[in-house]
């Protein structure tokens, strides 16, 4: 940690993944674009959703 730089969140990146590794990592990432929609101390890592299941 003492050559660790820190930096202020400035802009929130939109990227689309496959899942996370057991690493905390994302798998066969692509980046989509520049959410300015978002600020970016509001973003927190998503859950994922339990898959629906329906009849019909």
């Amino acid at each position: 940690m003492t050559n660790a730089v820190w930096l202020k969140p400035e802009a929130v990146a939109q990227i689309e993944f496959l899942e996370w590794t057991e690493g905390d990592r994302l798998r066969h990432s692509k980046f989509v674009g520049l959410r300015e929609d978002k600020k970016p101390r509001s973003v927190v890592k998503e859950q994922a959703e339990e898959p629906r299941i329906t009849s019909g």
